[in-house]
């Protein structure tokens, strides 16, 4: 039998975009990367891998945590197959020892999804690369490029309850990097054209704050929450940055849940739940929003689940027949 092994990583999203896993009968879920009960111990862990950390210097002695690795308690029942799927989220609280360890297993195969783009946890991740058999991306440039699989994205729906949807609200929810100025002008520009913009903004220094009203900086939101914003507004804004060019995980939330979208993503255009009135393509001017915040219709995007993780499985289990 054929089973598949997903390694969620930390982060509530990184778990709610699995979550039509759950159907599946054959899959079973690493909850989290230790099997022992212990406070003090997960915090070092955490510590340990910190990711912050890891970026600027990687941290030593790892080894010290396989022991108490869940994988390694996990029972690999030889009559069985299985496929682990890491994320590169999850990805970050292991290293190269003891995946080689689970890569000697006659039975394993080993499968990487890259749910961010690949710049963004290169320096810890890449020494990884070497042990897995498929790396999927959503970004075809990166696919191309660094010669991994593409995969549009998966995502999972979630109901969150009944939330009222409030009229001229814009929802931003993201870390700025190298898009904060940009930011700025476009929240600007929804409260000049009378909107109610909400923007959490993360990642920005005390001295770049520029305060507004509606803004709210290095507030972290639980992806629930961030799924209760959407849903209440009007319209659901993205602004890429530099390494972003895929399905994006605003555009995901917009044709979920059937949302206006307002976003400078130039790929949009080729999305087949693309439609002129409800997506909004800014450009630096933006003088597109005027109109576009004007219309008034009902918003139907037609979503058909292909998103969803289950298919994803069945387009690695086709991989896998025609590889192996």
């Amino acid at each position: 039998m054929r089973k598949y092994l997903l390694v969620y990583p930390n982060r509530d999203y990184g778990r709610l975009m699995w979550r039509d896993l759950e159907k599946l009968d054959n899959v079973d879920f690493i909850n989290k990367p230790l099997f022992v009960n212990n406070v003090l111990i997960d915090l070092l862990f955490r510590i340990h891998f910190s990711f912050k950390l890891n970026m600027k210097i990687e941290l030593p002695l790892k080894r010290f945590w396989e022991k108490y690795y869940s994988l390694d308690h996990y029972d690999f029942d030889q009559s069985n197959e299985y496929m682990i799927l890491f994320t590169d989220p999850s990805l970050c609280n292991y290293r190269n020892n003891f995946l080689e360890k689970l890569k000697r297993k006659s039975n394993v195969i080993m499968v990487l999804v890259l749910i961010n783009s690949f710049y963004r946890m290169r320096r810890i991740i890449e020494p990884m690369l070497k042990n897995f058999d498929l790396i999927y991306t959503y970004d075809e440039k990166e696919a191309k490029l660094f010669g991994f699989s593409y995969y549009p994205t998966v995502y999972s729906m979630v109901d969150v309850g009944d939330v009222e949807m409030i009229k001229r609200k814009c929802f931003f929810v993201g870390v700025a990097k190298d898009r904060l100025e940009k930011l700025i002008r476009i929240y600007d520009k929804l409260e000049l054209c009378g909107c109610n913009p909400i923007f959490y903004i993360s990642g920005v220094p005390k001295k770049k704050q520029k305060r507004r009203k509606g803004i709210v900086y290095n507030t972290w939101l639980p992806y629930k929450s961030v799924l209760k914003e959407v849903l209440s507004s009007e319209f659901i804004v993205e602004i890429m940055d530099k390494n972003n060019a895929g399905v994006t995980l605003r555009t995901l939330e917009a044709i979920c849940y059937n949302k206006k979208l307002i976003t400078d993503n130039e790929k949009i255009l080729c999305s087949p739940f693309y439609r002129e009135d409800y997506i909004c393509l800014v450009n630096r001017e933006m003088g597109a929003i005027d109109n576009f915040i004007m219309t008034d219709c009902r918003i139907w995007y037609g979503y058909d689940g292909r998103y969803s993780p289950v298919n994803f499985i069945k387009y690695l289990n086709s991989d896998i027949s025609a590889c192996y």
